[in-house]
């Protein structure tokens, strides 16, 4: 199975606060892979160094087959890398719908295409749909989040990396978004999630990294973990 991506003893530091310590992991094209871990451990700061946002202080990322170092956030865009930041990111005094045409701003495939993958996303999320001229942060919470997907969905990402989508949500919401992200795994795209809810996770995605201290404490198989003696009373609160 071709891999994505291949991270190779990532270092990450804020000053003199190491972050990161030194992790290795890879996600194969198709999957879709979970970092869990608590509060601080060092999960946001591993996505937002992939999308270039953070620079490593040491180690190796490789993007489908190319070397990540040097290429420039935008870029990485354009070469199939999208980040759906937690807090989601989107732009507030921008529409719906000129927040999904920001999605496709590296797209040269012209409007006829764009146009079609909009009407996909209003498919799949109606309620954008509905408020498509409406400013995007005048939006709820939950709807904020199906805009945040759906505007990274637009760039025709080959990785997704998406960061906290259940924060803040009602349960109801999260089942809608859950359902959508599993969909759109089964589309092609593949997927990389931190998710605070890792019970979610975990029953989400195919395979899981637990990361403690800015390490990697342990891996397997999703449904491994959730049965893990040790994943249940540090993560799942049983």
């Amino acid at each position: 199975m071709k891999q994505i991506l291949e991270v190779e003893n990532l270092q990450v530091a804020y000053g003199a606060i190491k972050a990161l310590k030194g992790i290795s992991f890879r996600v194969a094209e198709g999957e879709m892979v979970a970092l869990i871990g608590a509060n601080g451990a060092g999960k946001t700061t591993t996505l937002k160094t992939l999308a270039g946002m953070l620079s490593p202080a040491s180690g190796q990322i490789r993007f489908d087959g190319k070397l990540h170092s040097g290429i420039k956030n935008y870029d990485l865009i354009r070469e199939g890398l999208a980040l759906v930041p937690e807090g989601r990111g989107i732009f507030s005094k921008l529409t719906v719908m000129e927040n999904l045409e920001m999605g496709a701003f590296s797209r040269t495939d012209g409007k006829d295409a764009i146009g079609a993958d909009i009407d996909r996303m209003f498919a799949v999320f109606p309620r954008l749909k509905e408020r498509a001229f409406q400013l995007a942060g005048t939006m709820s919470g939950g709807e904020q989040q199906m805009l945040a997907i759906s505007r990274a969905l637009m760039g025709k990402p080959k990785l997704l990396l998406l960061d906290e989508p259940s924060m803040g949500l009602a349960p109801i919401i999260v089942q809608k978004i859950f359902e959508t992200i599993r969909e759109v795994v089964k589309g092609g795209v593949t997927l990389l999630l931190v998710e605070q809810n890792a019970k979610l996770a975990l029953q989400t995605c195919q395979r899981a990294y637990v990361i403690d201290g800015g390490r990697i404490a342990l891996e397997g198989d999703a449904k491994d973990l959730l049965h893990n003696e040790q994943v249940q009373k540090a993560y799942l609160g049983e």
